[in-house]
């Protein structure tokens, strides 16, 4: 499941801005214009639902992924390279590039369950357009 989840990962990205358009995206309450901006995003991928919050401010990209057939999640956790500076709305993240380094996990029926994270391998390259609706 992980190597798949992955696999559509990285081509979710990949095709983002003409594949996954208008799909729910919010912005947290405590978004303003100081530079503190949580995006939140939901997209139908496949038989499959994403489920992502970008922390723009700390530059942590996390979500999960689920199978809508009813198979178990899997979360994510990226640390995100990007310059949030260069925009002052959060609609002008469309014009950033983010880079990805990720890590996932199944989920867990108890809790400390932390060391089941790995790295999902290569960085991957995501556009901002991702974020808008």
């Amino acid at each position: 499941m992980r190597i798949r989840v992955l696999v559509v990962l990285a081509t979710l990205l990949a095709s983002a801005s003409v594949t996954h358009a208008k799909s729910p995206v919010q912005l947290a309450p405590m978004t303003d214009n100081n530079g503190d901006t949580v995006l939140m995003v939901n997209k139908t991928v496949g038989t499959e639902q994403w489920v992502l919050v970008l922390d723009a401010d700390n530059g942590v990209l996390s979500g999960n992924v689920f199978d809508l057939s009813g198979k178990p999640p899997t979360f994510f956790f990226c640390d995100v390279n990007f310059d949030p500076d260069l925009w002052t709305v959060p609609a002008e993240i469309s014009s950033e590039t983010l880079t990805l380094t990720c890590q996932v996990a199944g989920g867990c029926t108890i809790l400390d369950c932390t060391s089941d994270w790995h790295s999902a391998g290569a960085d991957i390259t995501l556009p901002g357009s991702f974020f808008l609706p």
